[in-house]
């Protein structure tokens, strides 16, 4: 069975995509399969968009860090960590 998905930008435009072929199987596997392939896809996702600055405020942020006072500096320090950006 063959699975896959795609990352789009805001304005539509293709930025990541992905796919597999897992032979026969199930379903339930191939589900599965393509929960994990995109999780870990979409951590490049993130990582391209920051790299890019394709939007504004958000990957500025995760990208630069924000002050201590910030109203959202826990979840971004939260998201930093967990792009081993800190």
């Amino acid at each position: 069975m063959n699975f896959g998905g795609v990352f789009r930008i805001s304005i539509g435009k293709w930025l990541l995509g992905f796919s597999n072929f897992n032979g026969i199987t199930t379903c339930l596997q191939v589900e599965l399969l393509a929960i994990l392939h995109g999780i870990i896809s979409a951590k490049d996702a993130i990582i391209i968009i920051l790299k890019l600055g394709l939007t504004l405020s958000a990957p500025d942020l995760v990208r630069n860090g924000s002050p201590s006072y910030h109203l959202y500096a826990p979840l971004i320090n939260y998201i930093r960590h967990h792009l081993h950006l800190d």
